[in-house]
């Protein structure tokens, strides 16, 4: 029995008016999906902004952990980087390094509950002068 000619391939179909693209294989001619699933038609979307607050800091670096309630029962949940502003408290610095990020996403869809981290870099040459931080954030929850 001859074996038949299989490679890698994408499908691709559009399901409520996203266009999802998943691995699939071809066979003979053909595309087969790889296993997918979908859960039928979102029931619920949220979008929520917020800031960390302004925050008094010394030295170069800033890092914290920010908990956020949005209830349970989404699928998928992503928080992003909306906006900063970073300060030195005293005139004139000669800006050396500068990094704002958002981290260690995870949801609990029990609780609802919602936690990422908020660091950053924000120095002048010496490291060692006072600074304030806020952040502003976005949440897209989808379920």
């Amino acid at each position: 029995m001859a074996k038949q000619q299989e490679k890698a391939g994408t499908l691709v179909h559009n399901v409520h008016g996203v266009t999802h693209n998943h691995p699939g294989r071809v066979v003979e001619a053909q595309l087969f999906p790889v296993a997918f699933h979908h859960h039928g038609a979102l029931a619920q979307c949220l979008i929520q902004e917020g800031t960390t607050g302004e925050h008094d800091d010394f030295g170069n670096s800033f890092s914290e952990t920010f908990n956020i309630g949005i209830g349970p029962g989404f699928e998928c949940v992503n928080v992003q980087l909306s906006g900063w502003d970073l300060d030195f408290r005293s005139k004139d610095h000669h800006i050396d390094h500068i990094q704002v990020r958002i981290s260690n996403i995870a949801y609990d869809g029990t609780t609802g509950n919602v936690s990422f981290r908020v660091s950053g870099f924000y120095r002048d040459k010496n490291g060692d002068d006072d600074f304030t931080w806020q952040v502003w954030w976005t949440i897209l929850a989808l379920g």
